[in-house]
C-alpha cells in the first residue's frame, strides 16, 4: 500500500485514481492502519452483508486478501490479481498500458 501511495502522490494529477476498500475489518483497525502509512487515497469501509456479497461472491474474491485491480478511462480492467505480490513489474506493466511512467519505487511489502 505505501508503493500504491507513492503512485497516488505522483500522479493523481494526471487524472490516476486509487481507491482501497475494505469490507473485513474493524473501522478503528482500518483508521489506525490508514494513519500509520500514510495513505491519502480515499479508503471506502462498508463491512454491511451487500458490501461483502459483491466482494467475495459477485467478485469472486477470497477473504482476507487484497484484490488489486488497474482499471483504465473507459472502464475496462488492464490487470487484475489477489493478495500481495514481489513482482513489481506487473503493476508497472500493466500502468505503462495507462501511459503511466514509474521510476524506483519503495523497496516495502506493503
Amino acid at each position: 500500500m505505501v508503493d500504491l501511495q507513492n503512485i497516488y502522490q505522483k500522479h493523481s494529477k494526471d487524472g490516476l485514481v486509487v481507491i482501497g476498500l475494505n469490507c473485513m475489518d474493524e473501522k478503528k483497525f482500518v483508521e489506525k492502519f490508514v494513519k500509520d502509512r500514510k495513505l491519502t487515497y480515499p479508503i471506502v469501509f462498508d463491512i454491511s452483508e451487500k458490501a461483502k456479497k459483491t466482494v467475495y461472491e459477485d467478485l469472486g474474491c477470497k477473504g482476507g486478501v487484497p484484490v488489486n485491480y488497474i482499471i483504465d478511462r473507459k472502464g475496462r480492467v488492464v490487470d487484475a490479481w489477489y493478495g500481495h505480490f514481489k513482482d513489481k513489474n506487473r503493476a508497472r506493466s500493466a500502468l505503462k498500458k495507462l501511459g503511466i511512467k514509474l521510476e524506483d519505487q519503495s523497496n516495502s511489502d506493503d
